[in-house]
Formats: structure tokens, sequence, C-alpha cells
């Protein structure tokens, strides 16, 4: 389905369930759309720091520095209430949306959408977001503001699956859905693009200074 649509022979679509080890070797030494929403972040703030060591670490180790997905209170609501959210959207909308898996664009980068649809004209994307009841008004009373806390990471995931466009979800049970449009953005493309290749030059930087410090790598130094 992603291929036949999408020619693009990097790119290509992992039907794998997400959060299992088979998804954490997938993605393990790439970036992901989360940590390019930390590489737009800005060089100094501890989130890109973490996901330059991440990916170094993990490029080099050739395995996932976690053997399973460790979440928070956050993700284990999402991931409870992603269900319930997917169906509603599926009624709404009239849609059928598949798993997202795992979509490998690069050997250095892929993502993790929450569901994909097609048709003959393209491919597109959904994310589900599940806020507490705080967060979740605020976005009821101002889609916008959806919109702008979680922008980026819907970016990334259009530039990475190749999207036409992604609806972004807020869910609250017995509420009506949040729903906002997120269109591609080429301006933005490319500054993932750039942010990208700057932070790959810093992987292999630390790739090497890691190296002097191992006993597996004596002999190289």
């Amino acid at each position: 389905m992603f291929k036949s649509i999408h020619p693009d022979s990097e790119r290509v679509f992992h039907d794998v369930e997400q959060n299992t080890d088979e998804w954490l070797y997938l993605r393990s030494g790439k970036f992901n759309a989360s940590s390019i929403t930390d590489l737009l972040s800005g060089k100094k703030t501890k989130g890109y720091n973490d996901a330059i060591k991440r990916v170094a670490v993990e490029r080099l180790s050739n395995e996932p520095v976690e053997s399973s997905f460790f979440g928070n209170g956050y993700t284990e609501r999402g991931h409870e209430l992603e269900p319930l959210a997917r169906k509603e959207y599926e009624d709404l909308t009239f849609s059928v949306v598949e798993n997202g898996g795992f979509v490998q664009f690069t050997d250095w980068v892929g993502a993790s959408p929450d569901g994909i649809m097609s048709d003959n004209s393209g491919i597109y994307g959904t994310e589900f977001k599940a806020p507490g009841y705080s967060k979740f008004l605020e976005y009821l009373l101002d889609p916008n503001q959806l919109l702008k806390d979680h922008y980026k990471q819907v970016q990334a995931q259009i530039y990475v699956c190749g999207f036409e466009w992604v609806d972004l979800v807020a869910y609250y049970p017995m509420y009506k859905l949040v729903k906002v449009r997120v269109e591609r953005d080429d301006e933005f493309m490319s500054l993932i693009e750039n942010e990208i290749e700057i932070a790959k030059e810093k992987v292999n930087e630390l790739i090497e200074i890691i190296k002097t410090h191992r006993t597996d790598y004596e002999g190289e130094k």
C-alpha cells in the first residue's frame, strides 16, 4: 500500500506493532518525529543533546538503548485511549485508519505515525492526543493551541512519511473530538532537512569520541 503510492525507494513501511522490541530495533539509530522536534528546539537544549547521544550510541552498538518501551503517565494514557479516539475519528470522517507501524525514510530517519490512510490521490496521516481534562478543554476552546503545541512533530511526520496532510486529533471521553488538519509546509520541510544534516555530523563526531573510550576499540586509537 505505502510503496505503491510513494515510489520513493528510500521510504519503506514496516507493518509492526508499536512499542514492541521489533519496533524498537527498527527505529534504533534513527531520528524519529519526536527527536526531530528536539532538533528544532535549539542546540543547547537537553532534548537536542539527548537525541544526538541516543542516536550515536545506538548506531555504534547496533541495538536500541532500551529493551522495551518506557513511557510515562501521559504516554500510557495515550496508549489506552488511542483505539477509542481512532474509532470515533473513523465514524466521524467515514475513513479507515490503518496501522501506523514504522516508516523508514532513510538509514537515519524514521517515524511512527498513529495511523495511515490512503486513496488514489495520496497518503495521509493521523496523530491522536489524549490530554488531561484541563489541556483538552484548552484545545476545545481554542483548536489553534492544539496545532501550536504539536506543529513541529506533525510536520516531522509529514516530512518522513510523505503525507499530503495529517489530521491532528485531541480526544477526551464523552466530548467531541478536536480535529485540526495540518497541511505540508514546504519551508518547514527544508528546515527539517537542514537540521538533520547538521545532527548527522554531530552524531558522527560523537561516535568517534566514544570509540576512544570503549575497550573494544582500543586497537583503533
